[in-house]
């Protein structure tokens, strides 16, 4: 046996990002602190040194592109010193959608960011700086989910910073030109006081424009133009530079924690305030991790009431700013971990010493093991493990073209949820949070779940209370029921016969329903022009029914006497912009506008096509299915 030990990685493994988090153990060590030292193969990267404590260590390790040797030794006195050597291959998947990392900055910035006396001496407050900063935050985020993920039996996959070959900071001893995490300064269309405006900062609750700092960050990318102007689905995490702390007030201005959503661009933005406390390389982690430094207000904000001290300001601002990513990566508030509050120890995932808490006034664990880190919750996991920037090569449904939402049909004892793509987690939550989530590894494209199999699912404690459904299908596409019971014995329109399927589109214009007789469909009619106008359905014997309103060009659909009408291929969006024809045999194109994702409407097993209930304005605004027995 060696006298190192790896424990969470093993020889000639694959990882998918640049910086990886080695965890080790050296048995033959008495109790006590010292160091690990990381030396690499042809001087990759300058020899590198972690904390070690009880014989565990963590050393945050880069790799270049392809095989890399590292040599471990952990020194005890000058005639015993113990060595391992490690061989790991870095092998990117650079077709994945990256994350790209921006500072937003004002159009009268200074270039500067607040930070304490001690930090400006050290390290400076410009530009350059928080750029380091901005590189390393991405480079521990991705490698902490990564972390996370393999420890979840996922693999070595993350989410990837957008890279390009420039000036590479991410040591302090040298400064070649490498693939690096490439950030983004993005110019904000606003002055200094215009983002530091009180009204606008997310802790004033007395703000009458709190969500101005998210519009500000989203017309600031589309006017940057580059990877945000393509139309195409992009990532971006922002820091906004110009953040103020103004002492008067004690309010942290410049600054919103939030992650969404905006037209093309998932966002997560956050301020500046926290910059200072974040490493600049490698080899200040440990130092950023167990800097006990106190702070003092009159040069930086305490957010939240959280931060006593400089790691603690790293953990806070950092780790909440992991937090804000996990919602623009499509995760909600979960019941524990990094999207709950679970990052105020954030630092513990770098380091296996740490530091006085001068906000709890104790060291609350000296030395943290795995188990003691921040985590994501294993929604989280999921939904990581079925998103695209996630993804390798060997993934089911891995890039999907025209995806589409779940839809959710109700039954007398549950549910049938119906996704092409498939359907990858059905979370259950009960009240505020998830209490238990299903996980589908074969991507189902169809599911029937029984009340009695969601409450089978749930602890004890939140069985029989009102239930709310959340069906995950690839790639990131969610429908939501907010109380099963309700969506199961409330869903007939004053239609008792009929049960009907929730809404696509909207519920503007005016209210139509028919209904079709249980007689064989010989030719479907859609009406279309750029959206959808109507649908008419002719039967064998020559009647007809049509739902919709006048207007557009005929499309006609026949199905032959041994074929079977099964139901309508829909694209919709905000409204219902195309349609088209399932039968046993075939789908039809569809005919109509180009936009909206694909939710095929065939009735359950079982059920049979029994009618439409819809909104009509000008074209076709909405549209449920009803379906019968």
């Amino acid at each position: 046996m060696s006298d190192i030990e790896f424990t969470n990685i093993w020889e000639n493994a694959a990882v998918t990002q640049r910086c990886v988090i080695i965890h080790g153990k050296c048995a033959k060590l008495p109790p006590g602190e010292g160091s690990v030292v990381v030396y690499f193969d042809q001087m990759r990267f300058p020899a590198l040194r972690f904390p070690l404590a009880d014989g565990f260590f963590k050393a945050f390790v880069p790799l270049e592109e392809g095989p890399n040797k590292l040599k471990f030794e952990i020194q005890v006195d000058k005639n015993t010193t113990y060595k391992k050597t490690l061989n790991v291959r870095y092998l990117p998947v650079k077709e994945n959608p990256p994350v790209h990392f921006c500072l937003l900055v004002a159009k009268d910035s200074p270039f500067l960011f607040e930070t304490m006396p001690y930090k400006k001496e050290r390290e400076g407050n410009d530009l350059g700086t928080a750029v380091k900063k901005m590189r390393m935050a991405a480079y521990m985020m991705s490698a902490f989910t990564m972390e996370q993920m393999n420890r979840n039996g996922c693999g070595f996959r993350s989410f990837f910073p957008y890279s390009e070959e420039e000036e590479d900071t991410i040591t302090n001893r040298d400064h070649l030109k490498k693939m690096t995490a490439h950030i983004h300064i993005v110019k904000v269309d606003k002055t200094k006081d215009e983002i530091n405006d009180p009204n606008r900062a997310q802790q004033n609750h007395d703000a009458t424009d709190n969500g101005a700092l998210f519009g500000f960050a989203s017309d600031a990318l589309k006017a940057y133009g580059g990877p945000f102007a393509t139309g195409d689905m992009v990532n971006a995490a922002c820091i906004y530079l110009d953040t103020h702390y103004d002492q008067k007030l004690d309010l942290i201005e410049g600054h919103a924690a939030l992650g969404g959503c905006v037209n093309n661009i998932r966002l997560a933005i956050f301020g500046g305030h926290g910059l200072w406390s974040w490493p600049t390389c490698i080899e200040d982690i440990p130092y950023a991790c167990l800097d006990e430094t106190l702070t003092d207000k009159k040069y930086v904000g305490n957010d939240t009431g959280g931060i006593g001290c400089a790691w603690e300001a790293m953990c806070i601002s950092m780790g909440a700013f992991q937090h804000e990513v996990g919602h623009m990566l499509g995760c909600p508030h979960e019941p524990e971990g990094i999207m709950l509050r679970g990052y105020i120890y954030w630092q513990r995932a770098f380091t296996a010493i740490e530091g006085y808490s001068n906000v709890q006034k104790k060291v609350v664990c000296r030395h943290p093991m795995p188990q003691d880190e921040a985590i994501w919750y294993r929604g989280d996991i999921v939904r990581f493990l079925n998103h695209p920037s996630f993804s390798l090569p060997g993934d089911i449904n891995r890039f999907v073209v025209n995806a589409s939402r779940p839809l959710v049909f109700p039954l007398d004892d549950g549910i049938d949820a119906r996704c092409p793509q498939g359907i990858y987690m059905v979370d259950i939550q009960v009240g505020e949070f998830s209490r238990a989530i299903l996980e589908y590894n074969d991507l189902p494209s169809n599911l029937r779940l029984t009340k009695k199999d969601i409450q089978n699912a749930l602890p004890n404690e939140w069985k029989n209370k009102p239930v709310h459904l959340h069906v995950h299908g690839k790639p990131m596409e969610q429908t939501d029921i907010e109380d099963l019971d309700k969506f199961i014995s409330e869903s007939h329109y004053d239609r008792p016969d009929l049960k009907f399927t929730q809404v696509l589109g909207n519920q503007n214009g005016d209210s139509i329903d028919v209904s079709l007789p249980a007689k064989r469909v010989s030719m479907v009619r859609v009406f279309s022009g750029n959206a959808l106008d109507a649908v008419e359905f002719c039967f064998h014997d020559g009647t007809s029914v049509k739902f919709g309103k006048d207007g557009g060009s005929p499309h006609e659909i026949r199905i032959d006497d041994d074929d079977e009408f099964l139901g309508l291929c829909i694209m919709a969006g905000y409204w219902i912009d195309a349609a088209g024809v399932i039968t046993k045999k075939f789908t039809s194109p569809v005919f109509g506008g180009t936009g909206g994702s694909r939710v095929d409407l065939v009735p359950p097993q079982g059920y049979r096509f029994a009618g439409l209930h819809g909104w009509a304005g000008s074209w076709m605004s909405g549209l449920c299915l009803g379906y019968s027995k």
